[in-house]
């Protein structure tokens, strides 16, 4: 009996010990899953029972990140004021929170995180930040904070450059009005010069007509008129990038004008190569080999 009350003991004493952190990670899951749910009130009252502001999901999100990405505002604040690191980047991309939120146009959010002091340059994994985002979704009201933003923190050039040509391939002239205005007063790195910035990778892979069958092509983008095409090569040329346009059959969906880099002979040398494009903010890409025939 004397044993058998001693491992009782024992065990009850590990289990006390045990409590906070067991108490901790249920604070943590039940807070992302606040979060998930849109909860703001769950959220700030969990925050004040002790949960950790940079609690992460399973795959690595952090809280901040998923209450940016889906516009919550005040959870964003809470968050932020409870200690939330502002540039933390998740699984999603490697986005950081003012990506996420520029992204989907969330301007008011983009606002707190931005007072907040998160980064303007930073980058997902494909190598676009939230000033190229803002203006491919056309989100100008977001834009016009990012602007303003920059006028302290120094947007880089060649971001400025690929935004603006971005703006006039989706049709957003507002957002090339603002990027034209914010370059002409002065709050973009050099007074924002928009002339192309040379690559420091060397020289780009001379394209020929039609890439050679059995090599590999970068595929950058697909249009259903050939006229769209041939105006998307001439704004490639324009950042050092020679493609061409040719004409594919896509089952289910007809024909189509692909604008690709190639030919690579080897895909090892291809996907060396996207580096160079997601440079220069171009991401949306995949390697295909050309085939035999035609």
């Amino acid at each position: 009996m004397k044993i058998a009350a001693r491992i009782m003991i024992s065990f009850g004493i590990i289990l006390v010990v045990m409590s906070p952190f067991v108490s901790a990670d249920n604070q943590n899951m039940e807070l992302l899953q606040a979060v998930e749910r849109g909860d703001t009130d769950r959220v700030k009252a969990l925050l004040g029972e002790g949960a950790d502001a940079n609690a992460k999901d399973t795959l690595g999100n952090p809280a901040l990140l998923g209450a940016a990405c889906a516009g919550h505002t005040e959870m964003v604040k809470a968050l932020l004021a409870a200690g939330a690191d502002v540039n933390a980047k998740g699984a999603l991309a490697d986005s950081t929170a003012l990506i996420c939120a520029a992204s989907h146009g969330h301007t008011e959010s983009v606002k707190a995180l931005l007072a907040a002091s998160a980064d303007v340059n930073a980058k997902n994994k494909y190598a676009q930040t939230a000033l190229y985002l803002g203006v491919k979704g056309c989100h100008t009201e977001s834009l016009k904070a990012l602007l303003e933003a920059s006028m302290d923190v120094n947007v880089e050039t060649i971001n400025v450059i690929i935004a603006l040509r971005v703006a006039g391939l989706v049709g957003c002239t507002k957002a090339a009005d603002l990027l034209k205005k914010a370059a002409a007063t002065g709050s973009m790195v050099q007074k924002a010069k928009l002339e192309i910035v040379p690559s420091a990778g060397g020289e780009v892979p001379s394209a020929q007509q039609i890439p050679p069958r059995g090599t590999f092509a970068i595929n950058l983008a697909s249009f259903k008129q050939k006229q769209s095409a041939d105006r998307y090569v001439e704004e490639l040329k324009k950042l050092r990038i020679e493609s061409v346009t040719w004409e594919a059959n896509l089952p289910n969906k007809g024909k189509r004008y692909r604008v690709c880099v190639g030919g690579f002979p080897s895909l090892k040398e291809a996907k060396n190569y996207t580096k160079e494009l997601r440079r220069k903010g171009i991401s949306d890409t995949f390697i295909t080999k050309i085939p035999e025939p035609w």
